[in-house]
């Protein structure tokens, strides 16, 4: 066989094998950068300050400040009348008549609008007096006959009471003429959970606030109750 002939062989049969595929590279995929976390600012955490402890020259002070106040009331008050939830209070030493501004007891044919009360013994008693021309159509005949009365029904913490409170107060806060309350100047005094507001001149409670609870003595009179104002009219 010529060389040249052999030379064709071979390259016919280099042609004749099968085509082997391109292997490809595989597709580099980028990892998306993750941001290593950054540190979140913690909320700000108000830490409530200790109130100082008052000095002994503090307490004393306003200690001085509330016997003051106590001993105006002793020296200038003996009676006063105001309103508390619409109704009349006379207050005199430890004789209370409530006047209710409408008739009470009509569901059970017992009509009264006036109750007497008594602190020492604890008594209390309704009447049904000529307060206007209604009632004293249904009070025609009632007037002197009393109708006995569960005395805590009736009884609610007068400023005389609040000032009872007041003297066994151990720490107390005095803010002189703290501010106006119903026209009148008031200093407030604050002990344990309670709020007291007096009149700066008598010494008289105009409001207590002890918890939820809240005491307001409207339109007050003092020294305007005289013994016949709260004496019962089977016994006057």
């Amino acid at each position: 066989m010529e060389y040249w002939q052999a030379w064709l062989i071979l390259i016919a049969l280099y042609f004749s094998q099968p085509a082997v595929p391109e292997v490809q590279e595989p597709a580099i995929v980028e990892k998306p950068q993750v941001q290593p976390p950054q540190d979140q600012p913690k909320p700000t955490q108000q830490v409530q300050q200790p109130t100082e402890p008052r000095t002994q020259a503090e307490l004393s002070e306003a200690q001085k400040q509330v016997k003051k106040i106590i001993d105006t009331y002793d020296a200038s008050v003996n009676g006063f009348l105001y309103f508390y939830e619409g109704n009349k209070y006379y207050v005199k030493k430890n004789k209370i008549k409530i006047e209710y501004n409408d008739m009470q007891g009509l569901s059970s044919n017992v009509p009264y609008n006036t109750v007497y009360l008594d602190t020492i013994t604890r008594e209390a008693v309704a009447f049904c007096q000529d307060l206007d021309d209604a009632s004293g159509r249904r009070c025609a005949g009632r007037e002197k006959t009393p109708v006995p009365m569960q005395f805590n029904q009736f009884y609610t913490l007068t400023p005389n009471d609040w000032i009872q409170k007041l003297r066994t107060a151990t720490t107390p806060t005095v803010k002189l003429k703290a501010k106006m309350l119903f026209n009148r100047n008031v200093h407030e005094v604050t002990w344990d959970n309670i709020i007291l507001y007096v009149d700066s001149t008598f010494g008289v409670p105009m409001q207590a606030i002890e918890g939820s609870n809240q005491y307001s003595y409207m339109q007050m009179a003092v020294n305007q109750v005289t013994a016949k104002d709260v004496t019962r009219p089977d016994q006057g």
